[in-house]
């Protein structure tokens, strides 16, 4: 074989190696359960509020880390660790903050760490480097660390 012959054929193989891997590195749960929960869509602008429900619905106790994202490059705006207890759920908001930028209000008793006030918790720019208007828009991500 020549050169001109092996390169395609070796970039193909390749590309074979690298779809097959990716796509067996995820499935679905036959119980439709998981370890991470992606909410794809919040939005604080024009004056809407996201209501974002997470619940245990197992016997045992939870920790979930929860992550807020903002839009433009899914860079962390607040995060925070949530220790549910069997059968428990946590319900937070999503809106908008005066000065332009988003934070997330509850008004439920789970443990969180941090805590958040009852004004809420505002999203930071510290990782984003831009407006808070960035803030206003995003996806809220949870992973399950394991039992509390």
């Amino acid at each position: 074989m020549s050169k001109k012959q092996v390169l395609p054929l070796a970039v193909a193989v390749a590309s074979v190696v690298t779809i097959d891997g990716a796509q067996s590195a995820l499935y679905v749960n036959e119980q439709g359960t998981g370890e991470t929960l992606i909410y794809p869509f919040y939005s604080a602008q024009n004056g809407n509020n996201t209501l974002i429900n997470v619940a245990n619905a197992s016997s045992g106790h939870k920790a979930v880390k929860v992550r807020i994202l903002e839009a433009q490059n899914s860079q962390e705006v607040l995060d925070f660790n949530l220790y549910l207890s069997p059968e428990d759920h946590f319900s937070f908001s999503i809106s908008a903050t005066e000065d332009g930028g988003a934070k997330i209000v509850t008004g439920d008793n789970s443990c969180s760490v941090p805590a958040i006030p009852a004004g809420g918790a505002e999203f930071s720019t510290l990782k984003i480097g831009g407006s808070l208007e960035r803030t206003q828009v995003g996806l809220c991500r949870n992973n399950r660390n394991g039992p509390a």
